[in-house]
């Protein structure tokens, strides 16, 4: 495949010949509607005949007088649409040049978006880990937690603030959400677990209705974490070849 460089270079050079290719067209057409006639205008003098009256019958040659031809250049002037047309034709290059600036703007923010997502995928994939794995054993607790209560919770908050992490160096904001949603379905699940723990633990012994409604709060809750694990997974898969 052509290389990021290299097409970005073919782009500039293709922009550069079409700008090119219309100069020449601007000037010719700007030179043929200025032209120069010359006109030659020719004075001639008749010949004027002299005779002094005879005193001894002596007569003067005629003299004769011709002024030389002027030449006169006037400049043919340029007409109201000749200029209108010579201007928009330099609009018209200006066009197309802003037209390349435009995608070569967006071809760099393009393949930078690229270049940023497949730096931050990696990291992400890793964080999706903790929690897949934060979340089996979230979970498979049982009901009320147990001794290990206190060692589970903080591998949770572990991965939920690896997610804040990979949150806040997200290229864009869909990506972002993914992994903000997840690192909260984290902490959702971590509360209800522990909401549960303290009824059962508590001095008074809780309600068959209050067991019911923390049950379904965590059921609730780690449903809502996976629907978040797997928009993070499928945002973050690699492409198929």
């Amino acid at each position: 495949m052509m290389s990021s460089s290299l097409r970005l270079r073919h782009i500039v050079v293709l922009g550069a010949l079409s700008v090119a290719a219309l100069i020449p067209s601007v000037a010719a057409y700007a030179e043929s509607t200025t032209t120069t006639s010359s006109e030659v205008t020719t004075t001639t003098v008749a010949p004027t005949t002299t005779t002094v009256a005879p005193t001894t019958t002596t007569t003067v040659a005629p003299t004769t007088t011709t002024t030389v031809p002027a030449t006169t250049t006037t400049a043919k002037p340029i007409s109201t649409g000749s200029v209108s047309l010579i201007w928009a034709w330099i609009l018209g290059a200006v066009a197309v040049l802003a037209l390349i600036a435009a995608g070569v703007a967006a071809y760099l923010g393009k393949t930078k978006r690229e270049q940023a997502q497949a730096t931050w995928v990696p990291s992400a994939r890793a964080a999706l880990e903790t929690a897949s794995l934060a979340r089996s054993m979230l979970v498979s607790q049982p009901t009320g937690g147990d001794s290990q209560l206190a060692q589970v919770r903080a591998q949770g908050e572990d991965a939920a603030r690896a997610l804040d992490r990979v949150a806040q160096n997200a290229p864009d904001d869909i990506l972002r959400q993914a992994a903000s949603s997840t690192a909260e379905g984290l902490r959702g699940v971590l509360f209800s677990l522990e909401a549960e723990h303290l009824l059962r633990s508590g001095p008074t012994a809780p309600t068959a209705e209050q067991l019911a409604s923390a049950d379904i709060a965590r059921r609730r809750r780690a449903a809502e974490l996976d629907a978040s694990i797997a928009q993070l997974d499928l945002a973050t898969r690699p492409p198929a070849r």
